[in-house]
């Protein structure tokens, strides 16, 4: 048979290992860990604020190239 089973859902590890998942280049990785920095820094301090999530946000859809339209799906189905 093959594959786990998840809650109901089953999977197969030949199919995960084919959705494309892209390498952010060093420059990319090195900003999103500053802003994870940032991040956890304001909450320690009690700053709930999300611009840093926000930017985040935009480096992960520049990443995976996410249009404009894309986005609004997404963040539509996150509320």
């Amino acid at each position: 048979m093959g594959g786990e089973l998840v809650g109901k859902i089953r999977y197969k590890k030949a199919f995960i290992e084919q959705i494309p998942v892209p390498v952010p280049t060093e420059l990319q990785e090195k900003q999103m860990n500053e802003l994870v920095d940032k991040i956890i820094a304001q909450k320690q301090q009690g700053d709930n604020s999300d611009g840093n999530e926000r930017r985040i946000d935009e480096l992960v859809y520049k990443l995976f190239e996410i249009t404009p339209d894309e986005q609004k799906i997404i963040e539509g189905n996150l509320s």
